[in-house]
């Protein structure tokens, strides 16, 4: 074999490596503890009522429940809106401030042990104005919160491109990669993984709003979150990304740490460097995102009048 021939034959197995992702099967992947969770909120039964008679003394219950993985230790911001206070004769504020933080549910094993809850009470309402005929009023209960989703992935890393380019090797870089979320409204869907230069990773996370409620930015008050402009929904804050035990240092976060979701989803780009000559092997990459997130429950309430008065 003459000299030349030598040299063409590096170059075709870094071009095999760098395209083998679109031409070969992608990989299984998963999206395991994929259960949707959060601090969910609800009015318990009879409070309000879903019939009041006029002039009748009534009270307003939720139950605030953390039914995601993330223990909450900042405050929960839950307000009362849809009907104006003074028409009920609320005497409280229409928000209160829970600052005793909510723990998460944990796995234990495979089992999913609840979080912890908390009522929030109103008490002492009644519809004060005199009316002739019944009145519908929609009762709306809001929860604002901080939370966390952290989302693992099984990653692969070779310094090896006659194994990539053959078949031959113990894992694949290019691809679509198993990623494992805890319990939470937002998560990590998809990551793809490909060669991005010498000992270079790249890796795609598509990002997504799963939960029924709104994430807004993570660095705003919850209290705020009744009186949100446009320009703070949506935003998810990445707060780290790193492989292994941490040592690779990711090029992404140097650049920007926001992701901003367009129809609930969005992506984030990060690239790692890692160290050469290992030869192939796998590793887990973790990637930790920061938000805050309101969800909402309603009460339709029939006020009946009452002939007598």
């Amino acid at each position: 074999m003459d000299r030349s021939s030598y040299l063409v034959l590096p170059v075709i197995f870094v071009l095999v490596f760098a395209f083998s992702g679109c031409n070969s099967e992608v990989e299984e992947t998963s999206n395991e503890n994929s259960a949707i969770g959060g601090v969910s909120i609800e009015f318990l039964a009879g409070t309000p009522p879903t019939q009041i008679i006029e002039k009748e003394d009534f009270d307003v219950t939720v139950n605030i429940e953390n039914t995601g993985e993330y223990d909450v230790e900042d405050d929960i911001a839950i307000f009362l809106i849809g009907v104006n206070p003074k028409t009920i004769g609320l005497t409280e504020s229409v928000s209160k401030l829970h600052e005793g933080g909510l723990t998460g549910a944990h796995y234990m094993g495979e089992v999913l042990v609840p979080g912890e809850i908390q009522d929030i009470s109103w008490s002492g309402a009644n519809y004060l104005p005199t009316i002739n005929s019944d009145q519908n009023l929609k009762f709306v209960t809001q929860v604002c919160y901080p939370y966390k989703t952290i989302a693992t992935i099984d990653a692969c890393f070779s310094s090896n491109v006659y194994s990539q380019a053959t078949g031959a090797e113990t894992c694949a870089v290019a691809g679509e990669k198993a990623v494992k979320n805890t319990v939470s409204p937002i998560k990590v869907t998809s990551v793809v993984e490909n060669p991005a230069g010498s000992d270079k990773y790249s890796f795609v996370f598509t990002i997504e709003n799963v939960g029924d409620g709104t994430v807004f930015k993570n660095d705003m008050d919850v209290s705020e979150c009744i009186s949100l402009s446009v320009s703070k929904l949506n935003q998810v804050f990445v707060d780290s990304v790193k492989v292994g035990n941490g040592d690779a240092k990711p090029e992404c976060l140097e650049k920007s740490n926001i992701v901003r979701l367009i129809d609930g989803v969005g992506t984030y780009t990060c690239t790692f460097k890692e160290e050469a000559g290992l030869g192939d092997y796998a590793d887990i990459v973790e990637i930790m995102l920061s938000y805050n997130y309101y969800t909402q429950e309603n009460r339709n309430v029939l006020i009946q009048d009452n002939p007598d008065l």
